[in-house]
């Protein structure tokens, strides 16, 4: 079983900080939920599976 992290950020981060985003969810297996006017919008989930 995963343990996921997540973390909340505003849709602005989305924009400005893709990179970090991105790596946050590939490499730290963690779960990114975008806001829109503090509500949530989306959410970033990559899992990484070895078959």
């Amino acid at each position: 079983m995963y343990h996921i992290r997540e973390s909340i950020r505003p849709s602005a981060d989305l924009r400005n900080h893709y990179n970090e985003i991105s790596k946050q969810c590939r490499e730290e297996n963690e779960a990114v939920i975008i806001t829109v006017n503090g509500r949530i919008w989306v959410l970033y989930l990559m899992m990484n599976t070895k078959v």
